[in-house]
């Protein structure tokens, strides 16, 4: 009868004991039991290794640990309830935020409601239950620092994107501290754990790989849900070193230990083509729709006020001959001035900005924020042009600085507004004060046409 040395022995404790099996005489006895069906197979003619590698293809990834789960199920009635509350709230919560996506989408009413219900099940529920089940199963101080990361960023991130879907304040600083806790301290930590449980150098070798993309990776969506400048060839990159060589590579040195496609390497690949593929997609159709539309859009604005500036021009021709022609000359020079003015500085707000970055926010804060010069500048021109209207106006029937509020309202007025005020908004604010400009202009132009004819 074939039988096991010292050193097999050892081999099989050494790797049940590496599943974590918190219960002693539990570890004990599935070391007695995988020993006694290796020898069985030894019988039969193979060697050890086959003999070991086949009885694991039978146990299975996670027989182990499915067994240490089914006796804590069995005999803790806190691991039950808390099990049992993960399993529901997880379904439960997941369900919701679908629906909420589908509702935000289709512009369906209860969207939010169903987002903010969907976010407080994971994270007043789900998640604290699931680290105290991971904690229950394993029983590791080793592993304490990496579940309790692992905690706060999931439920930082989670809040983040609530808050930012909903567009409550803080967004931006909830995910920067989502991302800057899973980037320092739950990556390291699952990387110094993976790498102790290694067994051979190249493992080693995809974990660190695998840890330096995902960090540079999550550096990058970071940038991209913050609308900052990026490189976006670098993440591109990112995407295709994760996807062309880490993954591959880990499963290849995986399935060598492994004859059949396990459940383990369906799940991953199902759930690494569900968050990539649509996040993919929704990043390339949002910037098509930066570089494409937003800009398609922003030219059309352009050339309505370019048809206004001429309707307004085509009037005033009109009345060339009138004897109050002198008058609206003057209105129009005093229009052109304060739209020329504001060319300027949407002409360097894309100078500071960039076409590319739609987002950015550096040229409202240089430019448009309440107190900058530019600003101050800006408003000393409207309210003296409004002043000049109400003196070539005379007695009309209106007095054109009443519209000096609404002018002013496209433009921020808080300082805390920096912060939500991008190239985008700017330039669509500036173009609402000139056609508002224009409209006005107008507006005097008839009233002035309107009086001479009356004297007449």
């Amino acid at each position: 009868m074939n039988e096991l040395s010292i050193s097999d022995i050892g081999l099989i404790s050494k790797d049940v004991r590496r599943h974590q099996i918190i219960f002693s005489h539990l570890c004990d006895e599935l070391i007695d039991h995988i020993c006694c069906d290796v020898e069985y197979e030894m019988q039969a003619g193979l060697s050890f290794e086959k003999a070991y590698q086949k009885v694991k293809e039978k146990i299975g990834i996670r027989g182990l640990n499915k067994i240490q789960e089914e006796t804590l199920y069995a005999v803790d009635t806190k691991y039950r309830k808390m099990k049992n509350t993960m399993k529901i709230t997880g379904i439960a919560g997941t369900v919701l935020l679908g629906f909420a996506a589908l509702f935000k989408i289709m512009h369906i009413p209860l969207a939010g409601i169903l987002l903010v219900t969907g976010a407080f099940l994971l994270v007043a529920f789900f998640m604290p239950s699931s680290m105290m089940v991971l904690w229950k199963e394993s029983k590791s101080r080793k592993s304490l620092f990496l579940f309790v990361s692992a905690f706060l960023a999931g439920t930082l991130f989670i809040f983040g994107v609530l808050f930012k879907i909903q567009h409550w304040p803080g967004s931006n600083w909830i995910i920067s501290l989502a991302m800057l806790s899973g980037s320092f301290l739950f990556l390291p930590a699952l990387l110094v754990q993976k790498l102790q449980d290694a067994d051979n150098n190249r493992k080693k070798w995809v974990y660190s790989i695998g840890a330096i993309a995902a960090f540079l990776y999550m550096f990058f969506l970071w940038m991209k849900i913050m609308h900052w400048p990026n490189y976006l060839l670098i993440g591109y990159f990112l995407v295709i070193l994760v996807f062309v060589v880490v993954i591959p590579w880990y499963f290849y040195l995986e399935g060598k230990e492994e004859k059949g496609v396990n459940a383990r390497f369906i799940f991953v690949v199902i759930a690494l083509v569900t968050i990539q593929v649509p996040s993919s997609l929704i990043s390339l159709n949002l910037q098509q729709n930066y570089d494409d539309r937003f800009f398609v859009l922003a030219r059309q604005n352009e050339a309505i006020l370019d048809y206004q500036k001429k309707a307004n021009e085509s009037f005033l021709a009109a009345y060339r001959d009138s004897l109050s022609f002198g008058k609206m000359v003057k209105v129009h020079e005093s229009t052109s001035r304060v739209v020329q003015r504001i060319e300027a500085i949407k002409t360097r707000m894309r100078d500071i900005s960039g076409d590319n970055q739609p987002f950015d926010q550096g040229s409202t804060h240089a430019l448009l924020m309440p107190g900058c010069e530019t600003r101050s500048e800006l408003d000393t021109t409207l309210t003296e042009y409004l002043n000049e209207l109400n003196d070539y106006a005379g007695s009309l029937s209106f007095i054109p600085s009443q519209r000096l509020p609404g002018m002013m309202a496209f433009l921020p007025v808080r300082q805390e507004q920096q912060d939500k005020t991008s190239l985008i908004t700017s330039l669509h604010a500036l173009n609402m004060t000139e056609t508002a400009i224009l409209m006005l202009e107008l507006d005097v132009l008839e009233c002035i046409a309107d009086s001479l004819e009356t004297k007449e």
